[in-house]
């Protein structure tokens, strides 16, 4: 079997940085660059040259040794040019793949991915089954670190969201009180420090939140709350980290009751528009049903790699 390179943006990338599997690489794109060569980084980022590769972490010296190479969208938007720097130096026998789990929204520079996929031989794949069917993508899953464990602590929390509040706030305001009405309590976590965010009843973070400080909050909340963005049908990590930890999870994600995962005991649908207070004050005081190995197998980063076959 082969070896595999999955390229991410940076080490901070969710829990990419502690993956470890056999014949599996992960790599940020870039080496770290201080000084004058990070202004030539940047500017050969700015005019798309394929220069850009000088600044490439090891990776890119042992291409030849990977018989599959995934890109996640994320790293394509931090150098343009980087997918045509990989097939200029690898022969047209290795696969090689752009993964996107984000919805598209700006779809100029999707054109942009599509065309460069379609003229240096990249498949390109998305978690979302809407952006699959509209661009031509093929889908795959969103994926976790199976290996990952939670710490044994005491909960402090029924509910736990983390995020940023982009157009949100009338919404988490209303969701936040209805919790609260619920009898819950609620930790919303914030990202941002923007005006608009002041007088909130949240916690508010003024800058990044470590992958594994947030996981430590997940390890003391009963339940994971998880908020779609508008037209988003993919699964967000959260839908990922309940199954992986056997949490529950409220989600605004209508995609989740037609999974072979859904349980009712485990999963709670919300309409944010006409939400159901009986229904969200009950939920939390079902049994859970842990799911099954095989179920958090499938979505694991072992089998999400499997799935990469076009």
């Amino acid at each position: 079997m082969g070896k595999t390179l999955v390229l991410v943006p940076n080490n901070n990338f969710y829990y990419f940085e502690k993956l470890r599997l056999e014949n599996v690489v992960v790599s940020p794109v870039f080496r770290d660059v201080r000084g004058i060569g990070e202004i030539l980084w940047k500017t050969s980022r700015k005019m798309k040259l394929s220069a850009s590769s000088f600044f490439y972490a090891d990776w890119y010296m042992d291409l030849g040794s990977f018989s599959k190479i995934i890109v996640f969208d994320v790293a394509l938007w931090m150098d343009s040019s980087l997918i045509r720097n990989i097939r200029h130096r690898i022969g047209p026998s290795t696969k090689c793949y752009l993964y996107s789990w984000n919805i598209v929204r700006d779809e100029k520079r999707i054109r942009e991915h599509i065309d460069a996929c379609g003229k240096y031989n990249f498949s390109y794949y998305s978690y979302d089954k809407n952006d699959c069917e509209k661009y031509g993508f093929h889908f795959n899953t969103i994926m976790y670190d199976e290996s990952l464990r939670l710490h044994r602590c005491a909960l402090s929390w029924d509910i736990l969201f983390l995020g940023y509040l982009k157009d949100r706030k009338a919404k988490m305001l209303a969701l936040y009180e209805m919790l609260c009405r619920a009898s819950m309590t609620p930790k919303f976590v914030i990202v941002g420090a923007e005006n608009e965010q002041k007088d909130l009843p949240f916690t508010i973070r003024d800058s990044y939140v470590s992958y594994f400080e947030y996981l430590d909050m997940v390890s003391r909340s009963r339940a994971i709350l998880d908020i779609t963005q508008e037209g988003q049908n993919g699964f967000s990590m959260r839908v990922m980290e309940a199954i992986a930890f056997d949490k529950k999870l409220v989600s605004t994600n209508m995609a989740l009751l037609e999974t072979s995962f859904y349980d009712p005991h485990n999963i709670l649908v919300i309409d944010l528009q006409n939400p159901d207070e009986n229904a969200l004050s009950s939920f939390l005081n079902t049994d859970f049903h842990p799911y099954s190995e095989e179920i958090k197998h499938y979505y694991s980063v072992e089998s999400w790699i499997k799935r990469f076959e076009c």
